[in-house]
């Protein structure tokens, strides 16, 4: 506690929470398979969906999960993916968890390197969306 209060860390967290969260939902807006960010301070998260408008879960959330797992570490960042969310077996998300002092710069840092986590995984996302196939395809190899 006492770190806590000497260091002013609700406050950047507070500070921080505007731009990541900001961030998160610009890249929420221009990307079709991305349902919802929500969260609270640090610690939010991104929705995946089949369909934007009807928010319907996107399949094989487990299968893009380890795909989104796997293209964060290429991108050197850690996600905390999860699956499943929607009825057990649909529905996939990832959290981010950045520590308390995180600074703004890096937070920039985490936001550039998501966005192409999400690129680098959109031919999967648009191949779930649309065939709903129980195969991976070759990309995640």
């Amino acid at each position: 506690k006492k770190t806590i209060a000497d260091e002013n860390l609700i406050e950047a967290v507070n500070r921080q929470d505007d731009r990541l969260r900001n961030g998160l939902q610009k890249i929420a807006d221009k990307n079709p398979f991305v349902g919802d960010v929500r969260g609270r301070g640090l610690f939010l998260g991104i929705e995946f969906v089949a369909n934007k408008e009807t928010k319907k879960p996107i399949p094989q959330g487990s299968a893009l999960a380890t795909a989104i797992k796997k293209a964060g570490f290429d991108h050197n960042l850690l996600l905390y993916p999860g699956s499943g969310t929607a009825d057990g077996k649909e529905g996939c998300h990832i959290l981010f968890g950045p520590p308390f002092i995180a600074r703004g710069t890096e937070i920039d840092e985490m936001l550039l390197r998501i966005s192409r986590v999400i690129e680098d995984c959109l031919p999967i996302m648009e191949h779930f969306a649309s065939t709903h196939l129980s195969l991976p395809p070759k990309t995640l190899e």
